[in-house]
């Protein structure tokens, strides 16, 4: 019979939609690291009660930058007013001056270029440098208006206690009610470059380089965020209050977190250590990407070679079909030539009386 009305045989390992298959659940295990990692970003969320009011803001700014004000007024009330319940203030204070200032303003001289806005939490003024791009742990200028205000507002729960820097920008971005995957990311790209600091000098970085900066607000905001949640998203709110009071910080933090300061941030770093380092950039959309694209050149490679095999397979099936075809025609004419030619059979003649 010839191969060609043959039902080839394929190995189940050789099925043309195996490797799809992976490829496709490796696709959906990549996703759902992906949203467990977002779900796990979650900001800590205060139990729902009634808003104090929110701070008055007065602005301040020239002809040609009035444009910005509508946004900058509608920049979040309901955001600043949980930020004074969350720093543990009663009632705001007097209004907050916000000054829009533009790169020629003599506010702007001798600023680092990095920066965008900062605040004088003991006067309540806040600046906003609006010809410049907002840069981490800000996205825009509203957020850096979000942002600074929420300096103010530190300063006036601790009641013009010193409070160390990490801790203010940290608590400041946890007012800010934003964290995510770039925040995971960012902190597990710091703990992978840099070497393991006290707080004390992460607080000395915000006035180093951009990198060193960025590298300090993602390592305060981890802490403060991690302190949220094993101890309170009103921790910060009883330290300030502790300040308040006249108690230092270092008591302070230890009284209310039951811990020292540097042993928090050794458990922070062995908890965080290997899932912060490789988990955001597993779960990265770039990151997820490059490996979805890997995978799809190594299925279109492994088809490759699955198609090599199984015209191999199928040309040695019609090779044995064909050698056994032809040994089969050979015994056959072998046979034929050992009989003889068949001699033709002669009918009987007819007799005619």
């Amino acid at each position: 019979m010839s191969s060609l009305g043959r039902r080839r045989s394929v190995e189940p390992s050789l099925a043309p939609g195996s490797s799809f298959r992976r490829i496709f659940r490796c696709c959906l295990a990549g996703l759902g690291i992906t949203v467990l990692w977002g779900l796990a970003a979650v900001p800590v969320a205060a139990a729902p009660t009634s808003l104090p009011a929110s701070p008055r803001l007065v602005f301040e700014a020239s002809p040609d930058l009035e444009k910005e004000l509508p946004r900058l007024k509608a920049a979040g009330e309901a955001v600043l007013a949980r930020a004074v319940r969350r720093v543990g203030l009663k009632d705001p204070g007097p209004p907050i001056r916000v000054i829009l200032a533009p790169e020629t303003s003599p506010l702007a001289a001798g600023i680092p270029p990095w920066v965008s806005g900062y605040a004088y939490g003991n006067v309540g003024v806040v600046v906003l440098l609006v010809d410049r791009v907002p840069r981490y742990p800000s996205g825009s200028l509203a957020e850096v208006l979000r942002h600074e205000v929420a300096h103010v507002l530190i300063d006036r729960a601790a009641d013009g206690a010193p409070v160390p820097r990490w801790f203010h920008e940290g608590f400041a971005m946890a007012l800010d009610g934003r964290w995510g995957l770039g925040d995971s990311t960012r902190f597990a790209y710091a703990l992978l470059r840099l070497r393991k600091v006290p707080m004390e000098e992460v607080g000395s970085w915000f006035g180093g380089d951009a990198a060193q900066v960025a590298a300090a607000y993602s390592i305060s905001g981890s802490l403060v965020r991690d302190l949220q949640q094993k101890h309170g998203a009103d921790l910060p709110a009883r330290i300030l209050r502790r300040l308040r009071e006249g108690e230092a910080f270092d008591s302070a933090f230890e009284a209310e977190a039951g811990r020292s300061l540097a042993v928090a941030q050794s458990e922070l770093w062995r908890r965080r250590d290997f899932w912060w380092r490789w988990l955001p950039f597993a779960s990265d959309p770039t990151i997820l990407w490059i490996a979805i694209t890997l995978l799809a050149l190594a299925a279109i490679w492994r088809r490759r070679q699955m198609n090599l095999r199984l015209h191999a397979l199928w040309a040695q099936e019609e090779s044995l079909a064909a050698t056994a075809e032809q040994r089969a025609r050979e015994r056959w004419l072998e046979g034929h030539r050992r009989v003889g030619p068949e001699r033709p059979r002669q009918e009987p003649k007819e007799w005619v009386n």
